[in-house]
C-alpha cells in the first residue's frame, strides 16, 4: 500500500472528455501531473475538458428511471483485461440505469460512471455486478439532479472466465430510511480484492472502496467497505459486492491517496498505475451523512494514444458541507 502526500486537491470545474475520440469529438483540457511518494511511484492526474459522445439502448421503465445496456463498445484489451463502455447522449430524465455486458464467459470485476458536468448538477447511485445473470453485467445508475439534458458513460471491466481463480461474494443488510450504514464484503481466504461494488434502490454512496482487515499487512486487499445514506422514504436493503481473485495468481497493487475536499467545493483524482493496468478503484469520503457523496468513479485513459481506460482510476467527491472533508482514492493495479 503506498500513502501519498496529505494534500489539498484541485477543485474539480465543468465537464470532462474521456471517450469522446469514439466519433472523433474532443480531448482532455487542463491536465495537472502531480508525482506521489512512495514505492509505487504512481502519478495523480486530475483533469478537467468537455463532453462525452457515443450512443447507448436506452429502454423505458415503469418508475421515473430509465434502464438500458448491452455489451457496450469495446475499449480495448490489455493485461488480460477488456475493457467496455456504453455511453448515453442527452439524457434527460431524472435517473438513468445502464449496464455493459462481457462477451465469451469472461465476468465483470469492476465498474463504473463518468457524468458530464459538475458535481452539483448529477451523481452516481449503485454499481454492481448482477448476480441473477452469472455474473455477466455490471449495472451503473446515474442521477441529474439539475434538469436538462447530460451525457453519462457506464463502463466495465472483464476479465476470462476462471471460476477456480475468482469469486464474487455479496453481504447485505437492512438499510432503514433517512439512515446511512456502512456493509463489509469479505474475500474468502486465501483470495485478495480486486474490485466491488454497491447495491440498493438509491444510495447516496460515501464510501466504495477496498479495505484492510484484520491481517498482518496494511494493504487493502481483504474486500469491500460500502457506506450510503438510503435516500428512499420506506426500508431498503444495502449491499456490498467484492471481486476477489486467488492470491499468487495475479501480482497486485494498490494505491492509495489522500486529499482534502473544501467545503462547498468538488474534488477529481486519478490514480495512475505505474505499471501494468487497472483493475479496478474507488474511494471514500468522510463528513455529515447527507453532505458528501461519491460523485463519479471508471477506470481512466490517460495520456496515452489508445482508448482504453486501462492506465488508472478516477474519482470524483462532493462535499456539500461547510467545513473540510478527508477524501481518500484507491486503484488497484494488475501488475
Amino acid at each position: 500500500m503506498v500513502d501519498g502526500p496529505r494534500r489539498s486537491l484541485r477543485p474539480q470545474y465543468g465537464s470532462r472528455c474521456l471517450a469522446a475520440r469514439l466519433k472523433g469529438g474532443c480531448f482532455r483540457s487542463t491536465l495537472e501531473v502531480v508525482t506521489r511518494e512512495g514505492d509505487e511511484h504512481g502519478r495523480s492526474r486530475r483533469y478537467a475538458g468537455a463532453a462525452l459522445a457515443a450512443a447507448a439502448l436506452l429502454v423505458t421503465v415503469p418508475a421515473a428511471a430509465h434502464a438500458g445496456g448491452d455489451e457496450g463498445i469495446d475499449l480495448g484489451t490489455a493485461g488480460g483485461l477488456n475493457y467496455r463502455v456504453n455511453i448515453s447522449d442527452d439524457f434527460g430524465g431524472d435517473a438513468l440505469s445502464s449496464f455493459v455486458a462481457c462477451l465469451g464467459g469472461a465476468r465483470p470485476i469492476a465498474g463504473g460512471i463518468d457524468l458530464q458536468g459538475s458535481a452539483t448538477a448529477s451523481r452516481m447511485g449503485g454499481s454492481y455486478p448482477v448476480k441473477e445473470f452469472g455474473p455477466l453485467i455490471w449495472r451503473t445508475t446515474g442521477h441529474n439532479l439539475i434538469g436538462g439534458t447530460m451525457d453519462m458513460s457506464f463502463f466495465g471491466i472483464c476479465r476470462e472466465k476462471q471460476p477456480t481463480m475468482t469469486r464474487f461474494p455479496s453481504v447485505t443488510r437492512p438499510f432503514n430510511p433517512n439512515k446511512q450504514r456502512t456493509v463489509r464484503a469479505p474475500c474468502p481466504q486465501g483470495f485478495r480484492v480486486t474490485g466491488g461494488g454497491i447495491q440498493s434502490s438509491n444510495p447516496l454512496v460515501s464510501a466504495n472502496r477496498p479495505y484492510d482487515g484484520k491481517d498482518e499487512d496494511k494493504k487493502p486487499d481483504d474486500g469491500w467497505k460500502v457506506t450510503a445514506l438510503n435516500l428512499q422514504p420506506i426500508p431498503e436493503e444495502l449491499t456490498a459486492h467484492a471481486s476477489c481473485r486467488k492470491a499468487g495468481s495475479w501480482d497486485l497493487k494498490y494505491l492509495r491517496e489522500e486529499g482534502t475536499v473544501g467545503g462547498g467545493s468538488s474534488t477529481v483524482s486519478t490514480d495512475i498505475c505505474p505499471a501494468g493496468v487497472v483493475a479496478g478503484g474507488g474511494a471514500s469520503i468522510s463528513g455529515a451523512a447527507g453532505t458528501v457523496r461519491l460523485h463519479e468513479t471508471y477506470p481512466a485513459d490517460v495520456g496515452d494514444i489508445d482508448e482504453t481506460p486501462e492506465d488508472g482510476w478516477t474519482t470524483s467527491l462532493r462535499n456539500g458541507g461547510m467545513g473540510p472533508a478527508n477524501g481518500v482514492f484507491y486503484a488497484i493495479c494488475k501488475v
